[in-house]
């Protein structure tokens, strides 16, 4: 069984339609969230597309991202932000990491990224450079002819099948907590932060609490 296989596998219960849950937003909301999230969805959708060479597929996908006009929201004012738009913003955030594990040749190497650096800036449009630098440490290596999928376990994203809270924590600053149990984790308290930079909301650090059983 190949690293993607394995990684793909692990993450397979935690894969979520980015659509699932917005049925419930009015439209200025929807509009909002729509808005919001286009420079990430830009650059997270550039991935699909067929690349001619690594080097102008990698200068591709981080030019499309950077130099779009970040959004802001509605009325520019973060007060708009709530659990369904949080729900989005984790959502993108789990799409961002296994596009990039899909995305690979038959030695699991990265097709879109050179370097892990180049990987880092991408992830960025999604989350803080702290939790973009961790993650690429951590299920990546670079070697002299491209990155690969290092095969361990997966992170753990929001499973939006399970209840969760949402709590503002200041008009920057939100958090998704969302009780988790499984083989591989225990029982733990899944915590997401996240962030307005730049006029987008993203994920600033990931944390497990260990619950006692």
């Amino acid at each position: 069984m190949s690293m993607k296989t394995l990684l793909t596998t692990a993450v397979a219960g935690v894969i979520a339609l980015s659509g699932c849950g917005q049925g419930n937003l009015n439209d200025s909301s929807s509009g909002a969230t729509q808005s919001q999230n286009q420079e990430q969805q830009d650059a997270s959708n550039q991935i699909e597309k067929s690349d001619k060479t690594k080097d102008t597929q990698e200068e591709r996908l981080v030019s499309a991202a950077e130099t779009k006009t970040p959004s802001s929201d509605k009325n520019g004012t973060s007060d708009t932000f709530d659990k369904d738009r949080a729900r989005v913003v984790l959502t993108e955030f789990e799409k961002a990491f296994n596009k990039v594990i899909n995305y690979t040749d038959d030695q699991q190497r990265l097709k879109a990224f050179d370097t892990k650096q180049a990987l880092i800036t991408h992830f960025k449009h999604f989350m803080s450079k702290n939790l973009a630098q961790s993650m690429v440490h951590t299920y990546f290596k670079e070697k002299e002819d491209g990155v690969y999928v290092v095969a361990t376990e997966a992170p753990t994203f929001l499973k939006e099948d399970q209840p969760f809270t949402f709590s503002k924590t200041g008009p920057d600053m939100a958090k998704v907590v969302q009780e988790r149990r499984n083989e591989l984790i225990g029982h733990v308290n899944m915590e997401f932060i996240l962030t307005k930079k730049d006029n987008r909301w993203i994920v600033k650090t990931v944390n497990r609490k260990q619950l006692n059983e």
